[in-house]
């Protein structure tokens, strides 16, 4: 990617032309092993679990990491059985996003991602590209020391293919409905969201509390979610992102023009919003209810065999099934990309590349044409196994903000 090239967080190696793939295909399962010892890998982004490089100018990759305490504790004899369960966790995370979320969101939304298994080497390089952002302070200090330990990932086509792309991370956009929540418990008129800024504040996570409003941002009203994506660019955090030909933008703030072209876009894909909103309101139980609902064998693959069993529909899953896919659709991400369209022009349209991620439109703001395309990511399903810390800080986020209401 030529807007990369003088960037000095990223690492180059010889053209893709010569790129040893040593690949090997199971029909159906899409999993290959990719030996990236000849292409060139470039940081984009990372989050409390993954973080993505981009590969080429059509593929990324989405690999888990470990903090430097879970990395130090992995021993080689655990490595053997953990590699098991993330080849299965992989598989079953493509094909959930294939059979499950394409349904409920819509197929042209959907970036899926197919299994791969990356050398050896190739993570060595991975996790010299982290420690080379931390020794030149470009990287967040809350993902200081963190490392790429597995071999199992994704690849997914690369969504930033316009010069201007916004990530967006708009979490819940409802109150839960849960019969068990207290009639006095603040959950019931301001959103999670905006409570746990309260807690990320007196942890000192964040410097000032942010005013977006995901109720706001998934209300169905255009004046109000432009207002919210206002207040999110205002004060981003890891909810907003901006990208400028596929590096994320140091900018403090983002351009008035370019939320409101998110704005414009947006009403168009209203749709897509009443989606992720239907999705989010399955649960029904919070986490003050999971608990003892919650079977102790209960595991994520069974939403993708119960929701293919029942032909590929929700009304036969059970509540803690629903739950999941609910929770995992107020954690994904919106990856909007666009930039000014002259149809005179073969190169600006990108037509071509397009047609492999199913979806784009165009629209005027102003006189301007411009051409976007829009997806949904970080659609993994929800570690059961993390439960217990979900549903502690849930009572820590409620306790903090009705300490801090009161006063």
């Amino acid at each position: 990617m030529s807007a990369s090239t003088n960037c000095y967080w990223s690492m180059y190696f010889p053209p893709p032309s010569t790129i040893s793939t040593g690949l090997y295909l199971l029909t159906n399962l899409f999993l290959l092993t990719y030996r990236a010892t000849r292409n060139s890998i470039t940081y984009i982004a990372e989050g409390n679990i993954h973080v993505v490089f981009q590969l080429n100018d059509k593929d990324v990759l989405r690999i888990s990491k470990q903090s430097q305490s879970d990395a130090i504790t992995t021993t080689r004899t655990t490595r053997t059985t953990t590699r098991t369960t993330t080849d299965s966790t992989a598989f079953t995370t493509s094909q959930c996003i294939q059979h499950v979320w394409t349904h409920l969101l819509g197929v042209q939304y959907i970036n899926i991602p197919r299994p791969i298994t990356i050398s050896s080497s190739t993570i060595v390089k991975l996790n010299n590209i982290l420690f080379q952002l931390e020794k030149s302070s470009e990287r967040d200090k809350k993902r200081l020391g963190s490392r790429i330990t597995s071999t199992d990932g994704h690849l997914l086509n690369n969504a930033f293919v316009f010069s201007h792309s916004i990530e967006i991370k708009p979490k819940c956009g409802c109150l839960p409905s849960a019969t068990v929540i207290s009639p006095n418990s603040p959950k019931h008129h301001i959103s999670r969201y905006q409570m746990h800024q309260h807690l990320k504040l007196y942890n000192n996570e964040i410097q000032s509390i942010s005013q977006y409003s995901p109720l706001d941002f998934f209300s169905g009203n255009d004046r109000l979610r432009r207002k919210s994506l206002l207040q999110l660019s205002n004060t981003p955090q890891n909810n907003f992102r901006y990208f400028i030909h596929g590096i994320q933008s140091k900018a403090t703030a983002t351009s008035p023009l370019i939320v409101d072209i998110i704005g414009d876009i947006l009403l168009r894909e209203d749709k897509l919003l009443n989606s992720i909103l239907a999705v989010q309101k399955m649960d029904t139980l919070d986490f003050e209810q999971i608990d003892p609902v919650m079977p102790p064998d209960a595991n994520e693959k069974e939403v993708l065999h119960s929701y293919l069993k029942n032909g590929n529909t929700c009304q036969k899953l059970n509540s803690y099934q629903k739950f999941l896919l609910a929770r995992t659709a107020m954690d994904c991400s919106i990856i909007i990309s666009f930039q000014r369209h002259n149809e005179n022009d073969s190169n600006v349209t990108k037509k071509e590349s397009l047609q492999d991620i199913n979806q784009y439109g165009t629209f005027y703001h102003g006189h301007q044409c411009y051409i976007y395309h829009i997806c949904v990511v970080d659609l993994d399903l929800k570690n059961i196994s993390k439960m217990k810390k979900w549903i502690a800080l849930d009572k820590d986020i409620v306790e903090c903000y009705t300490r801090h209401a009161n006063n």
